[in-house]
């Protein structure tokens, strides 16, 4: 009898683990890039939402000049059968962006990004070499993210104190210079 117990506690255990291991929804990305003039930036997220199983995509097209979504974005598509698979909701949403996708040409090279399983990192600072190529014959270069505190504005009171942020670029091998790429000098009604 109490081999029987322990077995069906090491059996509740292993299936309690099966489904908190499916449990929570973690979107996929996908960096389309910069349109041809460097005025838009595109991305995706895509995935199956947690609990409903439906597949879906979400592009986002940014004016990198005002800092908000443009062109009829975000595309969000949710495919409201989980017959269907994600390539398909991809598929769909990539249908509706298209017109203002055409001008793109996956311009820029990811050269460094975290993911959602990686651990121990300070998501506040990161370094890479500019391109690949062995031996390096770039300088390593270190981007940090620094955050500025703002007062909270209307829609956002509930939520604390409201956060802007500072980025800046570190070049490594010359002393540590720094340079300020973007400072917010309040924070921008679309975030």
């Amino acid at each position: 009898m109490k081999l029987l117990l322990v077995f069906l506690n090491m059996l509740l255990i292993y299936i309690t683990s099966l489904v908190l291991a499916h449990a929570g929804d973690f979107a996929k990305r996908e960096i389309h890039g910069f349109s041809r003039d460097g005025a838009l930036f595109a991305f995706e997220e895509y995935g199956v939402q947690d609990g409903s199983g439906f597949p879906y995509s979400n592009i986002y097209i940014i004016d990198t000049k005002t800092d908000e979504w443009t062109a009829g974005s975000p595309f969000r598509v949710r495919l409201e059968d989980e017959t269907r698979d994600v390539f398909a909701a991809r598929e769909e949403a990539s249908i509706l962006a298209g017109p203002v996708m055409k001008s793109f040409e996956g311009r820029g090279n990811i050269v460094a990004t975290y993911q959602a399983t990686h651990r121990s990192i300070d998501t506040k600072r990161m370094s890479a070499i500019p391109r690949l190529v062995i031996p390096a014959i770039d300088d390593e270069i270190e981007f940090r993210l620094e955050e500025i505190s703002f007062p909270s504005t209307a829609p956002c009171h509930a939520f604390g104190e409201s956060k802007g942020f500072r980025l800046l670029k570190l070049a490594l091998k010359d002393g540590n210079t720094t340079q300020v790429l973007h400072e917010d000098k309040n924070i921008p009604a679309s975030r």
